[in-house]
């Protein structure tokens, strides 16, 4: 799923710069 693929790319930077980013939880896969 290229959404997924894209959110976990998103956290992976965020890791990188010891900091979450905002958009990153708008790219997460909605369960629902």
């Amino acid at each position: 799923n290229r959404m997924n693929y894209k959110w976990w790319l998103c956290i992976m930077q965020s890791f990188l710069r010891s900091t979450v980013v905002d958009f990153c939880f708008d790219l997460k896969p909605n369960p629902n």
